[in-house]
């Protein structure tokens, strides 16, 4: 359904819209006959729109054939959307380390895009007294460039320079999912920020920063 200047196009997204907002108040098994009436949308209209967004995933046919559930596409967009949780507990370890790195430290969510990329970046919760250094978007258009970025990529801690953020000196471990966990991989980047012009951060930083991904794998997996 790619839009045009016509005007049929964009109509006929608005009602494909509405006919997923129908299947997901109304809950799976849902008929088409049901959701082109609660829709205010004709049954041949209804018909052919829920063929194209079962094709393209966002809706699912019931093994039964009894009706309609929302697909896929669906689940991956509304993760990607929902702001990351954290457990009191890991907010602990987050508190504990901002006391011991003299940088801002930042936790960062890893969530499956489901597109080319794969996987992004979201803030999970940013140093609430220094900031972030670069927006959420910027980075991860640039994950290459960034410490954070190359921990995600690489699954290793990242080194001192980034390009995403002049002037700012970063460095970043990746939360590895623990043995035996339902995910595996980087579930998670802690990293730290400073300004280029200050003092090289203490040896000990980085194994601070490896410390508490440590203690937070099992608390995000």
């Amino acid at each position: 359904m790619t839009p045009d200047a016509g005007g049929r196009q964009p109509r006929a997204v608005g009602t494909a819209l509405r006919l997923l907002e129908e299947v997901a108040r109304a809950g799976p098994g849902v008929s088409a006959a049901e959701v082109a009436e609660s829709a205010g949308v004709p049954r041949a209209t209804a018909y052919r729109l829920l063929n194209l967004l079962v094709a393209e995933e966002h809706l699912v046919r019931l093994p039964d054939l009894s009706g309609f559930a929302l697909g896929a596409r669906l689940g991956e967009l509304a993760r990607a959307a929902a702001p990351p949780v954290l457990p009191t507990a890991a907010r602990d370890v987050l508190a504990a380390v901002r006391g011991r790195v003299r940088a801002a430290v930042h936790l960062f969510a890893v969530v499956e895009t489901g597109g080319a990329a794969g996987r992004a970046l979201r803030v999970a919760d940013a140093d609430p007294d220094l900031g972030l250094p670069v927006g959420e978007r910027r980075l991860n258009r640039c994950l290459a460039d960034s410490a954070a970025g190359r921990a995600l990529l690489t699954g290793r801690p990242a080194g001192h320079e980034d390009g995403v953020a002049p002037g700012v000196r970063c460095w970043a471990v990746p939360v590895l999912a623990p043995p035996g966990a339902p995910v595996h991989g980087v579930v998670a980047v802690l990293a730290a920020s400073a300004p280029t012009s200050g003092a090289h951060p203490p040896a000990g930083h980085a194994e601070r920063l490896a410390r508490a991904a440590g203690a937070l794998a099992p608390l995000l997996a």
